[in-house]
């Protein structure tokens, strides 16, 4: 479609220099040619824009990977630093995990704010948590608020559809955790 656009306004442009512009002078086909050249230009831009736009750019329309969100009702902001990396013997044993999610990474919250981590678990995969799982919520004067384990994150998040821990761990598509 752009080539057609492009060989389409190259021919008409062609036409009317022909035809119009035959009988006039330089300075006035000096500034046709600019005028027209300026236009070509902001046509093809806005088709560009047009068309970048319209396009899916290859994301994904679904979520890829498990999320866990952060709630802070805290009265002042804090920081979650997150530990949910996977040993390389895990990442073998299982290719699904996503190996760019998969680092220890920090959070940072303002009150009354939400954010999530990704974790490298794939969105329809049902595989456990790193064994060195670890959360640690610090508030803005870096004092330690609360660690949560693999243990006790699954006991402090909010309910789930799920009653066993396990199923917990390796159904649920997120998880929230709210930090009072």
């Amino acid at each position: 479609m752009t080539l057609f656009f492009f060989i389409v306004l190259i021919i008409v442009l062609f036409i009317i220099n022909k035809l119009f512009l035959n009988k006039q002078n330089f300075k006035f086909k000096l500034i046709f040619s600019i005028v027209t050249s300026i236009f070509f230009i902001v046509i093809c831009s806005l088709l560009f824009v047009y068309l970048w736009n319209s396009g899916t750019g290859g994301q994904p329309t679904e979520p890829t990977t498990k999320k866990i969100y952060f709630n802070n009702v805290n009265k002042r902001r804090c920081i979650v630093v997150v530990d949910f990396k996977y040993s390389n013997k895990d990442i073998l044993n299982n290719p699904s995990i996503d190996s760019i999610y998969n680092t220890i990474d920090t959070v940072y919250l303002g009150i009354g704010k939400q954010e999530f981590f990704k974790t490298p678990i794939s969105y329809l995969d049902t595989i456990n948590f790193p064994e060195n799982f670890k959360i640690k919520i610090i508030d803005s004067f870096g004092k330690t608020i609360k660690t949560y384990s693999k243990e006790t994150f699954f006991n402090s998040i909010e309910k789930s559809a799920y009653t066993n821990l396990s199923d917990v761990e390796r159904k649920e598509t997120s998880w929230n955790l709210i930090i009072k």
